[in-house]
């Protein structure tokens, strides 16, 4: 698997999804299969973020990073930017985005998903945790998950690395198969050859944990 590939340099591994988005050639069936069982329990599986390349990743980093987008602590809570020094600045982001170079969007494997159905009288999407719990919009769907997780599953469910996100979905087989591919030196190589990466002393500095914790998804050590 190339570089490229695993770093979201490239779209050549991508075929159209819906709505303008991308996903794995290889994930293309089981998403409709899986979008297929769930319109059978009366749900309208919808996919908000696919497919994100390396530049679009950057801008989300980077935006973060310069006070130009919020940032959110562990809860959800939104913080002051201007309270924040570096070192603080950089855990923040972490705690919901990733660093350039290492989203699993990358692959074409991953997808932020949502039930249609309940988003058809204007209510606006914010791809937040409560929306997937108790009486949420997408409980029902979330739920469903649970039950039909051969193909896809939810990676961030534990809190070990970034916050739990009831709405990210991995394609169980090549979205395993992609992270084991996913090299230290690829990681590495990914941010030293970016000179526009914002941050980039603190990723540095912190390379080996991050790339077991947030990549591999091995927890904290």
């Amino acid at each position: 698997m190339s570089f490229e590939i695993l770093t979201g340099r490239t779209k050549s591994h991508l075929v159209p999804l819906e709505h303008g988005l991308f996903i794995h050639k290889d994930c293309y069936d089981d998403y409709f299969r899986l979008k297929g069982t769930l319109a059978g329990k009366k749900l309208e599986l919808r996919t908000a973020s696919s497919f994100r390349s390396y530049e679009h990743q950057r801008k989300i980093w980077n935006d973060k990073a310069d006070g130009k987008r919020a940032l959110r602590s562990k809860t959800g809570i939104t913080l002051k930017y201007d309270e924040l020094n570096c070192e603080e600045i950089f855990w923040a982001i972490l705690n919901w985005s990733s660093i350039p170079g290492s989203s699993r969007h990358h692959w074409g494997t991953d997808i932020d998903i949502y039930d249609h159905s309940q988003y058809k009288d204007g209510k606006v999407l914010k791809l937040a945790n409560e929306e997937y719990q108790g009486s949420g919009p997408n409980s029902k769907i979330s739920d469903a998950l649970f039950e039909h997780n051969d193909l896809f599953y939810r990676p961030y469910l534990d809190g070990k690395s970034y916050q739990m996100e009831l709405w990210h979905l991995s394609h169980k087989k090549q979205g395993e198969k992609l992270q084991s591919l996913y090299t230290y030196e690829m990681f590495k190589k990914s941010i030293e050859m970016d000179s526009e990466l914002l941050l980039k002393e603190h990723i540095l500095k912190n390379l080996s944990y991050l790339y077991q914790r947030y990549i591999q998804l091995n927890g904290a050590h």
